[in-house]
């Protein structure tokens, strides 16, 4: 298909489809309503400079605080901007690296003093249009049809799992920006040779995404082995020393800023992780069921809208094997230039690279993750299945100009619905609209004042409670029979009389309590009346007692 008349149109039409995918995300980003456990940890761990959780604040337990007290554990206060040393120590004791609360907490001090969802997000819609640009770039050196070089930012800006990335608060919007940013230096390897100037950027990168979230080096490793086996096939013995010591010298690099990576990567008090593994090392029979497990969630995600997602599988599969068996027709048939050839040749030989890689990093984090895999940890390379696509589809044009087309029209039919389905929908995994009618609950009784009673785990009730105890004026949080034992609750029946409590009941992660015996126990320790039930949120329930 004839290309040239729309050429200089293409980097437009680009802007324009990544404008409005920044509407949709915005109108998606909308309708979030609460924040994921691991959310708030993001904002407490970039922000907090007293100590790196809840629990560990001083003064926001056993005694009565304000729940605007909690807002200054996940906010920068005055005097903290820019204090990058806390959020290096907060992460210390976490389970992942410090670059993106770094960037996260880089944002949150333009804003000293307020809580947000938009601050989070806003960083991520910037990453993801970083993300895009990258895409696009990766796409005109893979792609040689200038209208299928959209297809990939097209598919993948409206896909379920782009907009799911978003709108999670945490680093994989930042890990995809930057896997974007290590396939093209990549592909300038191989385009320019492996020389200071192509590699070290490379590994340069490598030291940032390892900074952000290991899962990171897995899909470095298999990119970075398949390079180096094809370097050594081709004798070039020198240049795969230097490209593999160079990638090794960049997470040696990154050990050494940050040495607390070796304890998090085996286990730590906050991260399981290492004892998974080990658990389940020689599990086959788990590790088959998170491959088949995770294909499912990724194949839901990757396509569109529910209901729709099972015709974008079978529609993409359809192009692709059309594409194939076009490109092995054409390449029978012949009539193609040397050069032509050539240049076709290569671009599968890279795409056939990305999507080994691809693959190898989905069953390495389906095995890492033990009994804990999740969607939200190949977020960061799905952007290159979208990019394999447009490439196959791109080899197959070749002989069968009508896939462009067709391509084209199901990219924009398929992008609608979901583009139209995430502005009033949102991604309904991070949306929590559930929690809005609760939210507004609690902010109807903000003049009561609330006791939190903690079990095991305080910093679990705390962190994902919060969103809903910085609502209240009063606030008491204290361990359980710190509560039973002490007068908060009666001397809050006294002054107010009225009572809210929370009481823990779920048992994963801390340890719930009986609900019927802890009230009965507050009813005759203080001659309330019969307690009310309010709602249910996260790992327990909101009860209010009356005089």
């Amino acid at each position: 298909m004839k290309t040239d008349g729309f050429r200089r149109y293409v980097p437009l039409a680009f802007t324009i489809i990544v404008a409005l995918q920044v509407v949709v995300l915005i109108c998606a980003a909308s309708l979030k309503a609460d924040l994921h456990i691991d959310e708030v940890y993001s904002y407490v761990i970039s922000n907090s400079a007293e100590a790196d959780r809840f629990s560990n604040v001083p003064g926001l337990q056993n005694q009565w605080v304000s729940g605007s007290d909690f807002d200054k554990v996940t906010t920068v206060q005055d005097g903290d901007q820019l204090d990058f040393a806390a959020a290096y120590n907060n992460t210390s004791t976490d389970c992942h690296p410090p670059m993106y609360y770094w960037a996260l907490h880089a944002v949150c001090s333009l804003f000293p003093g307020l809580f947000s969802k938009w601050t989070g997000i806003g960083l991520n819609i910037v990453l993801f249009i970083a993300c895009q640009v990258l895409m696009y770039l990766i796409s005109k050196k893979l792609i040689r049809n200038d209208l299928l070089t959209l297809v990939p930012s097209l598919l993948y800006g409206f896909s379920a799992l782009c907009v799911g990335n978003v709108e999670f608060i945490r680093m994989y919007a930042l890990l995809a920006a930057l896997c974007m940013l290590y396939v093209y230096q990549s592909l300038l390897i191989v385009e320019r040779g492996v020389k200071p100037s192509t590699v070290l950027p490379c590994c340069a990168t490598v030291f940032v995404g390892a900074m952000t979230q290991y899962y990171f080096l897995f899909f470095v490793f298999w990119m970075a082995l398949i390079y180096g086996i094809w370097l050594l096939s081709h004798k070039r013995v020198r240049d795969a020393l230097i490209y593999g010591v160079l990638h090794i010298v960049a997470v040696v690099g990154m050990l050494l800023v940050f040495p607390f990576a070796i304890a998090q990567a085996t286990g730590s008090s906050t991260n399981n992780v290492g004892n998974e593994v080990s658990q389940s090392m020689f599990d086959l029979g788990l590790w088959k069921h998170q491959i088949v497990s995770l294909f499912k969630e990724t194949l839901h995600g990757i396509s569109y809208a529910p209901h729709v997602w099972k015709a974008a599988a079978v529609v993409a599969f359809a192009l692709v094997l059309v594409s194939l068996v076009a490109a092995v027709a054409g390449k029978k048939r012949g009539g193609s230039s040397d050069a032509d050839s050539a240049a076709s040749a290569k671009n599968k030989l890279a795409a056939a690279w990305l999507f080994a890689a691809f693959v190898l990093t989905f069953f390495t984090v389906s095995k890492v993750g033990g009994n804990y895999v999740y969607v939200r940890y190949i977020y960061f390379v799905v952007p290159v299945v979208f990019i394999c696509f447009g490439a196959a589809i791109d080899s197959g044009s070749r002989s069968l100009p009508q896939l462009v087309p067709v391509t084209l029209a199901i990219g924009v039919v398929f992008g609608l619905v979901s583009g139209g389905y995430t502005a009033l929908k949102g991604d309904e995994s991070f949306t929590f609209t559930d929690s809005a009618a609760k939210i507004d609950a609690a902010k109807e009784y903000k003049d009561v004042p609330l006791v939190v009673l903690l079990a095991n785990s305080p910093t679990t009730v705390l962190t994902s409670n919060y969103t809903l105890i910085r609502t209240f004026d009063s606030v008491y949080a204290a361990p359980a029979q710190n509560v039973l034992d002490g007068d908060a609750v009666q001397s809050a029946l006294d002054e107010s009389g009225k009572c809210i409590v929370f009481i823990p009941t779920v048992s994963d992660w801390t340890d719930g309590l009986d609900v019927g015996q802890t009230l009965e126990t507050l009813k005759s320790e203080t001659g309330c009346g019969d307690p009310q039930y309010l709602f249910d949120f996260y790992f327990g329930g909101y009860y209010l007692l009356s005089n």
